[in-house]
């Protein structure tokens, strides 16, 4: 199959699929990741229960926004 294009190459059965994407884990990134993760759950939830004490349709929707550019910054 040396005729087949780069990006085709995972269906040639004579390679090693276990060489193909080497991965190595830091584990002190790994950690990190999830205490940030867990932190923006945290905050986001946190700020799920000011909706409903805002009184404004304006404040709902600011805490409601508040909460999703937290958990998109911690994802």
């Amino acid at each position: 199959m040396h005729s087949m294009p780069q990006h085709f190459m995972f269906l040639d059965s004579s390679r090693d699929m276990a060489l193909a994407l080497p991965a190595t884990y830091d584990w002190l990134l790994v950690t990190c990741s999830v205490a940030i993760a867990s932190l923006a759950a945290y905050a986001a939830l946190g700020g799920a229960g000011r909706i409903s004490a805002a009184e404004t349709t304006f404040g709902k929707r600011s805490w409601l926004a508040t909460g999703v550019v937290t958990m998109g910054i911690g994802v």
